[in-house]
């Protein structure tokens, strides 16, 4: 959409009136899935693929040998850096697409939207209200479609303002904490890196 700084859209979706000559209507559209953190899941991708997923485990210790890499299973979800890409997505492309008119719907699982509510507090609008940001959660049900996809329903929208929702980005001030538990949790960190290091050189 611009070059600099360089915005992208994921989607835009948009229709025309035949009978009114460069009358468009347009929706911005950015879906959201949830990061991995701490590692691949390629071995066990690789284990499934060759018919052996119950084995998923060897194929770990196989690739950290490959590597000279410790035999480690560290990843999982990291809700928290969706919220730092995609806050910073939302605040940047709605203040842009507001000064144009073009409304931004934003797409995602229901836990993810639940965990950026939880990190910016935005005040929501009722669908009467003036809005520029529309979220939209979606979840997997346990259930699949006649055509064997799984199913995801919709189970929630929340409108609001890029008004709203930057000043909630820029001014949380729910954060709470002393100095001293900060310098807690710089030693207890820093530690625990000491102790990974260490570790890995022994193996090594």
């Amino acid at each position: 959409m611009t070059q600099k700084p360089r915005l992208n859209l994921d989607y835009v979706a948009y229709t025309h009136n035949v009978n009114r000559r460069g009358e468009i209507k347009a929706i911005a559209i950015e879906t959201q899935s949830i990061d991995l953190r701490g590692g691949s899941v390629r071995p066990a991708w690789d284990a499934w693929e060759s018919g052996e997923p119950e084995k998923w485990r060897e194929y770990y210790t196989r690739e950290a040998k490959k590597n000279n890499r410790p035999d480690t299973v560290s990843y999982g979800v990291n809700t928290g850096n969706v919220y730092k890409r995609l806050g910073t997505q939302v605040a940047e492309k709605g203040v842009y697409l507001e000064q144009i008119s073009v409304p931004l719907y934003v797409v995602m699982q229901q836990k993810i939207l639940q965990q950026l509510r939880s990190r910016i507090d935005f005040a929501s609008l009722s669908n009467s209200d003036p809005w520029d940001i529309t979220f939209m959660g979606f979840d997997y049900d346990g259930t699949q479609l006649e055509d064997g996809r799984l199913a995801m329903p919709h189970v929630e929208t929340v409108r609001t303002s890029v008004e709203n929702y930057t000043r909630a980005m820029f001014s949380n001030g729910k954060l709470s904490i002393t100095r001293a538990d900060f310098e807690v949790k710089v030693k207890r960190k820093a530690a625990a890196q000491l102790r990974q290091r260490t570790a890995e050189h022994r193996l090594f």
